[in-house]
């Protein structure tokens, strides 16, 4: 699966990505690492900086919104 939409997080929110995770898995269902198989959304976390990307562009723009 392909996942061209990306919305990066930096450091700032590192305590809330249990809180954003949660809401993913709730708003657009299963996601996690892109190792994980075919997901709806993926995580990727270096050094405190998190990039959330998407399959879906109103995902992506929907965890924008809330999110940054």
């Amino acid at each position: 699966m392909s996942y061209p939409y990306t919305v990066k997080l930096d450091r700032s929110r590192w305590g809330d990505l249990l809180d954003i995770i949660e809401w993913c898995n709730k708003n657009f269902g299963e996601g996690g690492h892109p190792s994980l198989g075919d997901n709806i959304w993926t995580l990727q976390t270096m050094f405190g900086h998190s990039t959330f990307s998407f399959s879906n562009p109103k995902h992506a723009e929907f965890f924008a919104l809330r999110w940054t």
